[in-house]
């Protein structure tokens, strides 16, 4: 491993509603506003990510379609040094504070299906 090589152990949930591309992409964001202290709370999509999507990519995770959600992220001065809850967050809901609030207070077994 080099400096800036990282591993994202995850259940099914995250890989479920993130890509591969996604997760990179969300945490070179998290560790470049960390770096910069840049400007937080502002939602952005998948193409505004600091990651190379090869050609031919297709989003193809369904659980965003399910929710009926666009899939807009976000990072705050919540995420501190945690990039796991960034990526938590962002997996769930993302910059919809309401919708991302719901999913969390929904309690199992019936919350296995929703996140």
């Amino acid at each position: 491993m080099k400096k800036g090589d990282f591993a994202v152990l995850a259940s099914d949930g995250l890989w479920d509603s993130l890509s591969s591309e996604e997760v990179v992409g969300l945490v070179g964001k998290w560790v470049e506003e960390k770096r910069t202290k840049a400007k937080l709370g502002e939602a952005y999509n998948s193409s505004e990510l600091p990651v190379v999507f090869p050609d031919d990519y297709k989003d193809t995770k369904t659980i965003h379609k399910f929710w009926g959600k666009e899939k807009r992220f976000i990072s705050d001065e919540k995420d501190g040094t945690n990039v796991a809850r960034h990526l938590l967050r962002n997996a769930m809901g993302g910059a919809d504070k309401e919708f991302s609030d719901a999913l969390y207070r929904i309690e199992g077994p019936r919350s296995r299906k929703f996140r």
